[in-house]
């Protein structure tokens, strides 16, 4: 009966270290984690704010862009608007050369 009481003891003394080492194990992996955690917290902040910047460098981008269109198609309607004009001017002077011929001749 006493070797089964010491094989017991013993037993329990190497449970209770095996449990001590799974509780360091347990520590190790939370710290770990908590470390982890902390170092994707940062890179994810990082990536957050140069998304912003992205999209800020994009947005002005896109405004420049908008304003040049929409000068340059203004001026475009313009010119092509005037340039019919001039087309339909000089298409009735060439109808009626012999009228404006004419009337010029008076001055």
């Amino acid at each position: 009966m006493v070797t089964s009481v010491v094989t017991s003891e013993t037993k329990i003394a190497v449970l209770e270290t095996k449990v001590e080492a799974i509780r360091e194990d347990i520590h190790d992996i939370k710290d770990s984690m908590n470390s982890t955690t902390a170092q994707l917290k940062t890179q994810l902040d990082t990536m957050y704010n140069a998304s912003c910047q992205q999209h800020e460098a994009l947005a002005t981008e896109i405004k420049s862009l908008k304003k040049f269109r929409d000068r340059w198609g203004w001026t475009l309607i313009t010119v092509l608007g005037l340039g019919g004009w001039m087309l339909l001017v000089l298409g009735w002077v060439i109808q009626n050369w012999q009228f404006v011929k004419k009337v010029l001749d008076l001055y």
